[in-house]
């Protein structure tokens, strides 16, 4: 049943994201006849004045967006997280799929099917799909909402080592 159902939401997510908005038809205009042109007007000659001299501001630089949001941490946010839910299959004795999610360089190795985290890709990485999906983890409490956003910020972060 869960096999079925994750592809059918990932399928309904993608197109909903896909859809477009109807478009609302313009209003159909009755075409304007000219019936008179006005006499053409004459252009004032250049005076000798001096323009007021103007001060050059500096464009003050925009931080970029994620700069403005708060970074995550993988080692303060995101490995806690991993340590209560995922590390009694994936980590220290067992490693199932061959996933370790005790370091961040045994998470970003990924698992026996390739990589789980595409960093700046959250959508994408195996990891958010099956927790959001409620597939991970198998046994015990679900990963909450909030702790699941902290995964896909870090992710979208760029899935950085810090």
């Amino acid at each position: 049943m869960k096999k079925i159902l994750v592809p059918t939401l990932l399928i309904a997510l993608i197109l909903s994201a896909c859809a477009t908005a109807t478009e609302t038809p313009l209003p159909t205009m009755e075409p304007v006849i000219v019936t008179s042109t006005l006499p053409p007007t004459e252009t004032p000659l250049p005076t000798n004045t001096t323009a007021p001299t103007v001060e050059k501001i500096q464009p003050t630089p925009v931080p970029p967006i994620e700069s403005l949001a708060s970074n995550v941490s993988f080692a303060n946010q995101v490995l806690p997280v991993l340590q209560t839910y995922c590390v009694e299959c994936h980590g220290g004795i067992r490693t199932r799929e061959g996933l370790n999610v005790t370091s961040y360089d045994a998470l970003m190795a990924g698992s026996f099917n390739g990589a789980v985290i595409i960093p700046a890709n959250a959508n994408d990485s195996l990891t958010v799909q099956l927790i959001a999906a409620g597939e991970m983890p198998e046994r015990g409490p679900a990963v909450s909402s909030a702790e699941l956003q902290l995964i896909i910020d870090w992710i979208n972060q760029g899935a950085l080592n810090n």
